[in-house]
């Protein structure tokens, strides 16, 4: 998603597509964001919620209207790497992947890295809510 600004992205859900296409009661605050939206970022799983939705509601034609409808937005698969980067405040996400094993007792060692026990660097303390 080069040359996007996330921060000003508009990302709109399948049930706000579902609300906007059915003229439901919210449908005039999903059209706002969505008629105005600089990028407007259409994620990809949005897509096939909807059409699978819209095809069982009211059939296919109406179905492939919406989805040709979204595709006037930026289509994006919304993996999480996409989704921190949505977030207010964050500057910059290093994602990518690797297919070798992790745990792996035979990998190198470094700084702050257990290949054994599977960890990198001291793990954040996680926050247990008060219920």
């Amino acid at each position: 998603m080069a040359g996007v600004h996330l921060d000003t992205a508009v990302v709109i859900d399948s049930s706000g597509w579902l609300e906007y296409f059915a003229d439901g009661p919210n449908a005039g605050e999903f059209a706002a964001a969505i008629e105005s939206a600089d990028p407007l970022v259409v994620p990809t799983l949005a897509l096939f919620e909807v059409y699978k939705r819209l095809h069982l509601q009211r059939g296919e034609e109406v179905a492939l209207q919406a989805v040709n409808a979204m595709q006037g937005g930026l289509v994006a698969g919304l993996d999480a790497a996409t989704a921190i980067a949505a977030l207010a405040g964050v500057d910059v996400v290093l994602a990518g992947h690797s297919h070798l094993t992790f745990p792996d007792p035979a990998a190198r060692s470094g700084e702050g890295v257990d290949p054994v026990a599977g960890t990198l660097a001291p793990a954040p303390r996680r926050h247990r809510s008060a219920r």
